[in-house]
């Protein structure tokens, strides 16, 4: 249901579900299960050693793609998240 009625995906701080849910959203994007979307993520300094690691182990490994992570952007407010909404 999420997925389905979804036409952009904000994540803020949060604990293992907002993970779960952030992965999950990624993962069927990456596999092509869903619709590509915007993934908008809400807060640099929480957000960015996630990214760094992605950057650093994933890529560098080969499990994904600079542009799988290039979907997925970084904002410091919710007026910059709208802004890349509309």
């Amino acid at each position: 249901m999420l997925v389905r009625y979804s036409e952009v995906f904000v994540f803020l701080p949060g604990g293992f579900g907002t993970l779960d849910e952030f992965f999950e959203i990624i993962t069927l994007v990456q596999t092509g299960r869903t619709e590509e979307r915007p993934v908008i993520l809400i807060g640099k300094k929480y957000w960015s050693e996630l990214m760094d690691w992605c950057r650093k182990t994933l890529i560098a490994q080969g499990t994904i793609t600079d542009a799988e992570l290039a979907r997925i952007q970084i904002v410091d407010s919710v007026q910059e998240a709208m802004a890349l909404i509309t």
